[in-house]
This record gives C-alpha cells, sequence and structure tokens, in this order.
C-alpha cells in the first residue's frame, strides 16, 4: 500500500519546521550583540545629542526613542530572559537606563506628549499582568536573567519617582500625565511587595535574592 499523507500535515510540519529555522536564527549571540549595540549607539551618541537639532526634528527623537524601549523591552523580557547565552543583558540595561532619562520630563508630559516610561511599564509588565516579569523573577533558574530583570524594574521605577519629587520640589505643575504615571509607579510596587506573599514566591525562595535587591534599591532610591 503506498503511503499517503494529507496536504495540511504536509504543510503544518512545514510551518513547524521553519518556525524552527527562524527561532535558532533569531537566538543567536550575534542577533542579540546587534541589538545591544543598537540600543548603546542611541543611548550614547543620538540622545546626547539631542539639542543640537532642529526643533521640528524633536518628535523624530519620541519616536526613536519609543521605538527602543520597545525592542528593549522585547529583547530583554521575551527573549534574552529565556536564553542561556543572555551576557548581552548588562549593556542593553546600561543603555536603557540612559533611554529613560532621555523620555520623560515634567515639561513634556505638561506639553501633552505621552509617557513613554508609562508605555514601557505596559508593554513589559501590565499588558499580560506581570505573568512573564514574575515568572523570570520567581521560576527562572538563570541568575543574570532575574537580576537584569530586577534591575531594569529598579531602575524604571526610581526614574519615576525622582521625576515626581523633581518637579515637586521645582513647584512645577503636576500634569494628569505626570500623576498617572505616578501612580502606576505606586500600584506597581503594591503589586511587588504583595506579590511576597504568594505560593509562587514561597515555592522559589531560594531564587528570589534577586528580587529582594530589587524591591531593596527601589525602597532605597537606587544607585542612579
Amino acid at each position: 500500500m503506498e503511503a499517503f499523507v494529507p496536504n495540511w500535515i504536509k504543510q503544518q510540519v512545514l510551518d513547524d519546521n521553519n518556525l524552527f529555522l527562524i527561532d535558532r536564527h533569531i537566538y543567536h549571540e550575534s542577533f542579540f550583540n546587534f541589538i545591544k549595540n543598537t540600543l548603546r549607539h542611541v543611548a550614547n551618541n543620538i540622545l546626547t545629542t539631542q539639542h543640537q537639532y532642529k526643533l521640528d526634528y524633536l518628535p523624530e527623537f519620541h519616536r526613536l526613542k519609543n521605538t527602543c524601549l520597545k525592542l528593549a523591552s522585547k529583547t530583554m523580557f521575551d527573549m534574552l530572559a529565556q536564553f542561556y547565552y543572555n551576557t548581552q543583558m548588562s549593556d542593553i540595561t546600561s543603555s536603557l537606563q540612559t533611554i529613560f532619562t532621555f523620555s520623560d520630563s515634567a515639561f513634556t508630559l505638561n506639553r501633552g506628549d505621552p509617557s513613554l516610561m508609562l508605555e514601557f511599564m505596559k508593554s513589559a509588565y501590565l499588558e499580560d499582568g506581570f505573568v512573564n516579569f514574575f515568572n523570570i523573577m520567581f521560576d527562572c533558574s538563570d541568575k543574570t536573567s532575574r537580576f537584569y530583570i530586577g534591575r531594569v524594574t529598579s531602575i524604571l521605577i526610581n526614574k519615576i519617582y525622582h521625576l515626581y519629587q523633581d518637579a515637586v520640589d521645582k513647584g512645577q505643575t503636576l500634569s494628569e500625565a505626570l500623576m498617572e504615571l505616578k501612580e502606576t509607579a505606586d500600584s506597581f510596587v503594591v503589586v511587588l511587595v504583595k506579590s511576597l506573599k504568594s505560593p509562587e514566591c514561597s515555592k522559589n525562595w531560594s531564587k528570589i535574592e534577586q528580587f529582594l535587591k530589587m524591591i531593596y534599591d527601589i525602597a532605597t532610591g537606587g544607585a542612579l
């Protein structure tokens, strides 16, 4: 009897094979080095010289920063944190710290510009209800992943609190956008603290050193 395989099964196998080949190329050190170098160039060379450009070019910087934050979020949380060869997380975290610094200000939020740090929080943490974040911080077996995801988180929250406090100290108008950003950070911290009582935290008590370090950095203002 001649063997017969339906076309739909052949197509499904072909699609699975293609996905495997794509994943094999994406999860490659050269790819992550390219992302790392791109973010470093934007953070260290482009954003630090944006004051030299004409005012009508400033919207392009907003789009550039937003794109970089989305790229960094996807790379850090969805890829490198799940990947064994993840030494690029250190450099990407440093670039993110610089990009956060140039992302929001009391002036731009008062002007009506959307908060880039709020968008980062939504894409990296809030959209899935912190599921991926807690999976990394509590379940991930790689200490490097837990450390740098925690580091990015503490830098982000502390940048928001510093931005808010600086506006208060200078007597600047506290816009609705700035208040929303600060209130979202407050709710974020509450979720972090409450998670210490979760079954996932208790079950993975041997892995929570980096999580506790993150909370400590937030509580003490961090090393910015």
